[in-house]
């Protein structure tokens, strides 16, 4: 009975350990895509601006964010998902600006060219943010990998476990 309870109680300290890894890793992308939808609606929002008024949007502020809101481009400002991101325009809107985060950078950075997935003058996202941002998974194939050992792992503690309780059935 001993020996059952030391194993389930390392199977738990063993979930407890890996868990948060997993976890911390799901949070950072979705708050990179967050971020990045969030960049992608400005844009197209200072773009449908743009076409419909002579007066055009040459950089983004609060000021322009408002007179987006006010003038029905966007629903509401959008707020960060990271305390860390602030958007600004990397150059002007109207010739090859594009909208970044100062966290994130811009969406499809390349860091060869300086540009981003449009062509425009880009910036890069922040040095633990770049796997992400460029597009890879930093993890790929080895997260896997260590999600199949994980599984593994708790199938084959619990398959002791199992025998353990069937011994001690058979003794009774």
């Amino acid at each position: 009975m001993k020996n059952l309870k030391l194993i389930i109680v390392l199977i738990m300290v063993l979930i407890s350990q890996l868990s948060p890894v997993y976890a911390r890793k799901s949070f950072v992308s979705a708050r990179l895509k967050a971020c990045y939808s969030n960049i992608r609606v400005l844009e197209d929002a200072i773009k449908l601006y743009n076409l419909d008024n002579k007066e055009e949007i040459h950089e983004l502020n609060q000021k322009t964010l408002q007179m987006l809101v006010d003038n029905k481009y966007l629903k509401a400002i959008p707020g960060f998902p990271d305390p860390k991101c602030s958007y600004s325009n990397s150059a002007d809107l109207t010739t090859n600006g594009g909208i970044y985060c100062v966290y994130h950078g811009s969406i499809g950075y390349n860091s060869e060219t300086g540009l981003d997935q449009n062509g425009n003058v880009g910036m890069p996202p922040a040095p633990e943010i770049e796997p992400y941002a460029n597009g890879e998974d930093p993890y790929g194939k080895r997260l896997v990998k260590e999600m199949l050992l994980f599984i593994g792992i708790i199938v084959l503690s619990i398959c002791v476990v199992v025998s353990f309780i069937r011994d001690l059935r058979k003794s009774k």
